[in-house]
């Protein structure tokens, strides 16, 4: 029961990232595909096309995530792989120290760091888990409340690494 549980905070994990995510690239979805020409090198012509496909595969690996057996494994999957294919992404920026600015979850007004890295490479575990162990249990909706109060402060604790970062280096600068 326990790891079912477990499965179930991380699915919602996956699932509030993606949605958030999705969403806030949707609000400024110029500014996103803006960024993905002039960060990210894709050519001018397909910056809008690319934006919109990269919303709507996100959205839609969300709501397969929301539906159930058997598309929630599938959309599990499908999120650890833009997982992985967006860690080799910042893999390269980092390689490269490059200076950009996540668009993840609304512009950043940070560069991309190995914190980012380090949060795709935890949600990237995190799907596979939910994948694999597949909690298929029935919960109350308290049940359910309960366990996505244990997922949101572990997905806003991921989204914002490098303001704790900051945050905490201005503590031990003073």
């Amino acid at each position: 029961m326990i790891s079912e549980m477990g499965s179930e905070i991380c699915r919602l994990l996956i699932l509030l990232t993606l949605l958030l995510s999705s969403y806030h690239k949707l609000c400024d979805w110029r500014g996103f595909a803006a960024s993905l020409v002039e960060d990210f090198r894709v050519p001018k012509q397909s910056g809008i096309v690319s934006a919109i496909v990269i919303i709507a595969i996100e959205a839609l690996t969300a709501l397969m995530i929301l539906s159930g057996e058997p598309w929630q494994i599938v959309g599990l999957y499908l999120a650890a792989a833009l997982f992985l294919l967006l860690s080799l992404v910042l893999a390269r920026v980092l390689y490269h120290k490059q200076r950009v600015f996540c668009q993840c979850f609304g512009r950043s007004r940070y560069p991309i760091s190995s914190l980012d890295l380090l949060r795709n490479g935890i949600y990237f575990f995190v799907a596979v888990f939910a994948a694999i162990v597949d909690a298929a249990i029935a919960l109350t909706w308290l049940e359910q409340a309960m366990l996505f109060l244990i997922a949101l402060p572990i997905f806003l604790l991921t989204i914002h690494l490098n303001e704790l970062q900051w945050l905490l280096q201005e503590q031990t600068h003073e």
